[in-house]
């Protein structure tokens, strides 16, 4: 049942009413806020006529599923009881309220915590003036605040609902991670190798503790500089504590300022060093690329499965089919982790751009059509629509501009890639009886699967990947390599 902003607040008052202890409650701003691809959080302003306090006045979050979630992420009792471990640990994280099962008086379970000041959106954090300067004060917070939250060990009786991995805590991941990528129709190998490398290649494991799994640039408030709260623990989990330093510290959680490397507000020594002075440990730098690595393999799952919700399950988001766009990005950023863990340099060769006068002739009139609309239309949005727009109405249309974009790049240059794309794997696969693209990489992500590899073909399945990831991003992310290059990377 979905919550709506004019219907809701008449079924919930009765139930604040009795909480409060008010004879009366008046909802004065119900609200749904920003984010939430996976949870829903809304703003619930609300005063109450009590017989012992006079007026007051509440400010709280009512946090529930949205239509279709992830099935990683916990269910809101259990995400309640995660926050409400943290609270008592002295973690900053606001305040739990009440948790309320379903059926609820709003329908859905949820539950109700108290509303911190601040801004979680990454894209503008990274770009506050204040932050930029006292970044590093602000990402200290956060790491002391971290080894807070990895104070909280394997034998909290509260947790008991959170599996403690049998096996190494990167190699748990990595069995997830396979499993989704198994269930689903499409090959993925560039993702298939890392985790082929990875599980190959598994670091030293210190401890179990908790981690909140998800801890990085837009889940949490920062408030004039200051961290103000932690927030969404729908991920949390038992591993190794560097799980969550790897998940902070990757490329893809920096908003384009690749050079500040701990979620892009400062640096990762800054976020480290206070790790350690509340931790009273010392974190082997050495290890951290693997993490990172497995950071960033997770977050292209994820997006996946993002986008199938749009794709696959019928959800009406826009936002969430868009989702598959950033993994040409993190396929990029893995072959520059997989480079760097096996000690080469990426020898990347500027892929040549496919044939004009070929893709010319290629194109039917009624595809030279499509793309010319599209342009016009996309041109329409940017020039006309969008500067009229104020808000969500305005990100709305930014994003419908960049799907319209995305599809006239991939109608131009989508079939002369995957002509290449065919003529490598066939070059790769000389034994394979495979007739098309999919099913040659079908057989490829068998090979890494059974382990069938050595070094050498290892290292040629690594640059050859380049091209084809070079060719997606032509499509999704065009400037992304030059990006970041221009910040150091």
């Amino acid at each position: 049942m979905a919550l709506s902003s004019s219907e809701t607040p008449a079924k919930l008052s009765p139930f604040l009413a009795e909480l409060v202890s008010a004879q009366t409650v008046e909802i004065t701003q119900f609200s749904k806020l920003g984010g939430g691809a996976i949870q829903e959080n809304w703003r619930l302003d609300f005063t109450a006529d009590t017989a012992d306090a006079g007026t007051k006045q509440f400010q709280w979050v009512l946090r529930t599923d949205s239509p279709s979630g992830l099935l990683a992420s916990w269910s809101k009792a259990q995400e309640y009881a995660i926050l409400d471990v943290a609270h008592r640990h002295d973690v900053l994280v606001p305040k739990p309220v009440i948790y309320c099962a379903a059926p609820s008086p709003i329908g859905p379970e949820f539950y109700l915590m108290e509303r911190r000041a601040g801004e979680a959106r990454g894209p503008k954090l990274v770009k506050d003036p204040a932050i930029a300067a006292g970044g590093d004060d602000l990402v200290a917070q956060l790491g002391g605040q971290l080894a807070r939250i990895h104070r909280i060990g394997a034998d909290a009786a509260a947790l008991a609902f959170i599996d403690r991995p049998s096996v190494h805590p990167a190699l748990a991941r990595i069995e997830e991670l396979r499993r989704y990528l198994i269930s689903q129709a499409e090959p993925q190998p560039v993702i298939e190798l890392a985790l082929c490398w990875m599980a190959d290649n598994l670091p030293p494991s210190s401890r179990l503790c908790l981690n909140h799994g998800d801890l990085r640039t837009g889940n949490f408030l920062v408030d004039d500089g200051r961290l103000s709260a932690i927030l969404d623990w729908e991920f949390a989990t038992f591993s190794d504590p560097l799980d969550d330093i790897g998940w902070m510290l990757a490329r893809c959680w920096r908003f384009g300022v690749f050079q500040r490397e701990a979620g892009g507000l400062g640096s990762a020594e800054g976020f480290l060093r206070a790790y350690e002075t509340e931790s009273r440990t010392i974190i082997d730098r050495d290890q951290i690329p693997y993490w990172q690595l497995l950071a960033t393999v997770r977050w292209a799952v994820i997006a996946l499965e993002q986008a199938a919700r749009a794709y696959e399950q019928g959800e009406a988001s826009l936002e969430l089919a868009l989702t598959a766009e950033v993994v040409p990005a993190l396929e990029w950023d893995i072959l520059d982790a997989l480079d760097a863990l096996s000690g080469q340099a990426p020898e990347v060769a500027d892929r040549p751009p496919p044939n004009a006068a070929v893709s010319g002739e290629a194109r039917s009139p009624d595809v030279a059509k499509t793309m010319a609309l599209l342009r016009l239309a996309e041109h329409s949005l940017n020039e006309t629509v969008r500067p009229n727009l104020a808000g969500h109405a305005k990100f709305v249309a930014s994003i419908v501009a960049r799907s319209i974009q995305i599809t006239t790049q991939r109608l131009e240059l989508a079939p002369q890639h995957q002509g290449r794309l065919e003529a490598d794997l066939v070059e790769l696969l000389p034994s394979s009886t495979a007739s098309n693209s999919r099913d040659l990489q079908v057989d490829l992500v068998k090979r890494l699967r059974d382990g069938r590899h050595d070094a050498a073909w290892f290292g040629q399945l690594r640059q050859t990947m380049r091209g084809w990831v070079g060719d997606r991003l032509a499509i999704s992310d065009p400037t992304y390599v030059e990006r970041l290059r221009a910040g150091g990377q």
